[in-house]
């Protein structure tokens, strides 16, 4: 018992083309969706690169005034600087020794 659609070539063609358009909108709507996917996220990689240009900058601010101030200590206090240096070397060679 065969349908009248399967049985006339016209029939067979009108469902291939409907089928195939179909297809084409599953597709299209397939590729917008990744499109959107792939905006959001290129925009979460924007962010996150903004956020690790900011960090970078707050730790070499903080690295270059630690530097300075470490400087100008050790240029106001020189032999204070050279004993806690010494006193540090010793700690350390003691504790490499034991190893």
């Amino acid at each position: 018992m065969e349908s009248d659609v399967m049985k006339s070539p016209e029939g067979l063609q009108g469902r291939r083309d409907k089928m195939a358009r179909s297809i084409e909108g599953t597709a299209a709507d397939a590729g917008e969706m990744v499109k959107e996917a792939g905006n959001r996220i290129g925009a979460k990689v924007q962010n996150a690169r903004q956020s690790l240009t900011q960090a970078q900058t707050v730790v070499t601010d903080g690295a270059r005034q630690a530097a300075e101030f470490t400087d100008e200590y050790v240029r106001m206090n020189p032999w204070k600087s050279l004993g806690i240096a010494a006193a540090a070397g010793l700690l350390i060679g003691i504790l490499m020794a034991r190893r």
